[in-house]
């Protein structure tokens, strides 16, 4: 979470706190979409094919290993 914080404070100017609050109501718009238009309940891992942690490869290398995974899967 500390790592979406930092992040939203560099690209929305904005404090902690007000980064935080962000990141809860896109969290709860996400989770109410999510849960209106899919079969499946938001957090059950039986709806995802992957879950990506940018903070570990950062934007472009989480990008480069999404296209590595949509590459295999389409030639699967």
């Amino acid at each position: 979470r500390e790592d979406k914080i930092q992040r939203i404070m560099k690209t929305d100017s904005v404090n902690a706190d007000k980064a935080d609050e962000l990141i809860r109501t896109m969290d709860r718009r996400r989770k109410t979409y999510h849960n209106y238009y899919s079969e499946r309940k938001w957090g059950d891992s039986r709806g995802y094919d992957i879950v990506a942690n940018t903070s570990r490869l950062g934007i472009p290398g989480t990008a480069d290993a999404l296209v590595y995974f949509i590459k295999a899967f389409m030639q699967k």
